[in-house]
């Protein structure tokens, strides 16, 4: 489907790659080849990347720092943007971000500076615009929390627009941006003053929790399935769980999971960790197929038990929903520490 447009694209740029492995663009160093691969440093030449593919058509595909991001072992048939703008800057009290800039480095300059409000949310991989795409959060902060407005191109009308905190239509894990036609530019927050020591401390205290989840050198895309809110989990579903604490209102996936015995299933090189359910590694010649088999069989135990359905939280490109009744390959799968 794209190679019509190839000639177009090295016209345009010169630094465009072709066939770029999504294994060297993704946390979970998994994935099938990007047609076309574009890396953009500034606004200037992402806007341009994008009036070149309004203009003639093209279809592309906007990533961050690759987390969060899982691709089918096919790869994608379009041109691959990958957004590497860095910058943050702090005008007339209101810190700006370009959107390719890491949310740990968002959150490092708000500590240094004595600004409270993204410290718990240390630790979290992926960029300024991946964040505000899937509303990041954790430990009870958000990234639109204390989010001014919005910087993004609208393809549609072919302009800058700017967006505020509310037309940026943050919900649990998802914002305007999966729908609007819009790709973010840069963001500008507005923190509170606060301690830079009770800062650093509360942070370094949350990156230690959740150093015992993602352990450093793991192959993984994230948390994979969303939480869910409490009070739409029926109460007999909560009735055949472990006792627990109430989290942010929220019931975390991995406990249904857990319960069912899932950790450490494995299914090809992908494997369940045996120290938290909802984390699913690539143990390193891990597939695309392997990875949704997985999810696929924990989606339909939790509920066929719980009478739960679980949504991934990591988004899926090329392959089916964790829903589906029907895998994408035809051939047996291996399956491991079956029960």
């Amino acid at each position: 489907m794209l190679d019509e447009y190839l000639k177009i694209l090295h016209n345009e740029f010169s630094e465009l790659e072709t066939d770029k492995s999504f294994r060297e663009l993704t946390t979970v160093e998994i994935g099938g080849p990007a047609k076309a691969f574009l890396e953009v440093k500034s606004s200037e030449e992402l806007v341009k990347a994008l009036i070149v593919v309004k203009t003639h058509s093209i279809p592309y595909f906007v990533i961050g720092g690759g987390s969060n991001l899982l691709v089918s072992d096919q790869g994608v048939d379009k041109l691959v943007i990958k957004v590497a703008t860095r910058s943050i800057v702090v005008e007339e009290g209101l810190v700006r971000a370009q959107a390719g800039t890491s949310l740990q480095e968002l959150v490092d300059f708000s500590i240094k500076n004595s600004l409270t409000g993204i410290q718990k949310m240390t630790g979290i991989p992926g960029t300024i615009g991946g964040a505000i795409y899937g509303n990041a959060g954790a430990y009870g902060q958000m990234i639109g929390d204390h989010l001014e407005f919005v910087s993004a191109y609208d393809l549609e009308k072919q302009e800058v627009v700017i967006l505020t905190r509310e037309e940026c239509g943050f919900e649990y894990r998802s914002s305007a941006f999966k729908t609007n036609g819009c790709v973010i530019l840069d963001a500008t927050f507005k923190f509170s003053p606060g301690d830079k020591e009770s800062l650093s401390r509360e942070s370094s205290e949350v990156l230690a929790m959740r150093l015992k989840k993602y352990k450093p050198g793991l192959k993984c895309p994230g948390s994979f399935f969303r939480n869910l809110f409490t009070s739409e989990v029926p109460k007999s579903a909560l009735e055949k769980l472990p006792p627990r604490e109430d989290t942010y209102g929220k019931t975390p996936a991995y406990v249904f999971i857990e319960a069912l015995g899932l950790k450490g299933r494995r299914v090809g090189d992908v494997e369940i960790t045996d120290f938290h359910g909802n984390l699913f590694v690539n143990l390193g010649n891990g597939t695309a197929q392997d990875f949704w088999d997985l999810a696929h069989l924990c989606y339909q135990q939790v509920k066929d038990r719980f009478g739960v359905e679980l949504h991934p939280e990591v988004q899926l490109v090329g392959l089916p929903s964790i829903s589906s009744e029907f895998t994408v390959h035809s051939s047996p799968r291996l399956y491991r520490g079956s029960r």
